[in-house]
């Protein structure tokens, strides 16, 4: 058994420094700069939107189906479980449909004439 005085030099050789670095990781592996993420486009954030509100209509559907008497807070509570395979779900909607031909526009507001 070790006492405490003979694992002191042990635990100060484990300690990171100039004599005691990893040689299979280099500071600049550790030290990464992190890059930044280029912004999205309108287009994008429009497609990230049309497929959640299509997986979460799909989705919807089948919770009140079988949960006819549910409350809004299990409905969130249900959503926020299910949200991840379902916006799969959309993902793989929105593609098909662009498969077949299909795109999704989305209508500009109209403003009011004066």
């Amino acid at each position: 058994m070790l006492s405490l005085r003979a694992a002191l030099p042990i635990a100060q050789s484990l300690q990171p420094g100039p004599d005691n670095r990893n040689p299979h990781f280099p500071e600049s592996v550790i030290m990464a700069e992190t890059k930044e993420k280029t912004p999205k486009t309108p287009e994008q954030t429009a497609m990230r939107k049309a497929v959640r509100l299509v997986a979460y209509t799909a989705w919807l559907q089948d919770f009140r189906a079988n949960n006819p008497d549910a409350t809004a807070e299990q409905r969130k509570v249900a959503w926020t479980a299910a949200k991840q395979g379902e916006i799969r779900k959309g993902r793989k909607i929105i593609k098909a449909l662009k498969r077949k031909g299909y795109d999704l526009t989305k209508p500009e507001r109209a403003t009011e004439a004066a």
